[in-house]
């Protein structure tokens, strides 16, 4: 926290002081400025005022603020807008619940017996005024502690609580705001921490890829080279290649294509005989007669291929000729 910032803190704690004092009754309303409170986890709160009354307890948290004031009851921040700029701070209203949360339990007391006043000191405007409760107040801070006339507190235990909270307060000084402010400094350090560890945990949840469905496979009678998958999100595999059937099934070829030119082994060569393409082999060697068929997807010229890897190296097939626009293949058997 700046010096200018504890300054406008310390007068607006001062406009406060002259302001309540002049128009409440000192022996009704026993007041209590700048309390600094134990927590139970072994840093403290700060409370701007407290005042203590047969009428109950008033837990009063300043803000001396300027330009427009934008919050809603349950939000977790506000907007201060002022010269054209934001600034977020927070919450007063759960910041003042933490405030008589903590004097419940040091005093012993239900939540009834408190009181919670947010105090807009300066030239500031709440632009959502319709949208926060009574109690966070402009002006006219004692008029509304008058307001409250039913007595739930006997004039002792008013003495007892000032007493109390007097024996478990920390000593007013320099040391005792410096090692709050350090607390506070350190607190807030490790919630951005867990805010931004969310957003990254939540980033990574909302882009993660939907769930696999699993692919149930099984071998196809007759087995060639492909199996059948009957349950494939087909934007989520990615086969080397596929083959339509006639009857719509999916296929995949279990090993990759990377000879993506024909084979021009010149032992090898083409005829066409009865409007199909045959491959003969040399006439040294034994001779083999195969069919070339036409492509499954596309109906062109396929090309004979071998495959370099995946599960059947050395496997000749055909490959369509239009290779990679049509993946469309047909093993040799």
């Amino acid at each position: 926290m700046s010096f200018m910032s504890s300054f406008k803190g310390m007068l607006g704690e001062t406009v406060i002081n002259v302001a309540l004092w002049l128009k409440l009754d000192k022996e009704v309303y026993h007041r209590l400025n700048n309390i600094t409170l134990p927590l139970d986890n072994g840093g403290s709160t700060q409370i701007d005022h407290v005042i203590v009354s047969i009428y109950g307890i008033f837990v009063i948290e300043t803000k001396n603020y300027k330009g427009w004031i934008f919050g809603k009851e349950n939000q977790r921040q506000w907007t201060q807008v002022i010269m054209g700029r934001k600034y977020k701070f927070q919450n007063p209203l759960r910041q003042n619940y933490l405030h008589m949360k903590t004097l419940s339990a040091l005093l012993n007391l239900e939540m009834n017996y408190f009181h919670s006043m947010i105090a807009f000191i300066g030239e500031c405007e709440l632009k959502t005024r319709d949208e926060l409760p009574a109690h966070v107040l402009t002006s006219g801070m004692a008029s509304y502690i008058k307001k409250k006339q039913d007595k739930i507190l006997t004039d002792d235990e008013v003495r007892a609580i000032v007493a109390q909270i007097e024996s478990n307060r920390f000593s007013k000084s320099w040391r005792t705001n410096q090692a709050h402010k350090a607390y506070l400094k350190d607190k807030h350090n490790q919630a951005d921490k867990a805010v931004k560890t969310k957003s990254k945990a939540e980033f990574i949840i909302k882009h993660e890829p939907a769930i696999r469905k699993i692919v149930k496979s099984r071998e196809v009678l007759r087995w060639s080279g492909q199996t059948e998958v009957e349950e494939a999100n087909l934007q989520t595999v990615h086969p080397t290649s596929t083959q339509l059937n006639s009857d719509d099934s999916v296929y995949i070829t279990p090993f990759s294509i990377l000879d993506l030119q024909p084979d021009t082994n010149d032992a090898n060569r083409n005829e066409f005989k009865n409007n199909q393409y045959v491959v003969t082999a040399n006439i040294n060697e034994p001779v083999i007669s195969v069919a070339i068929p036409t492509c499954p997807k596309c109906t062109g010229e396929m090309i004979k291929r071998v495959a370099k890897k995946g599960a059947r190296p050395g496997q000749a097939f055909f490959g369509c000729a239009q290779f990679p626009k049509c993946r469309g293949i047909f093993n040799i058997n």
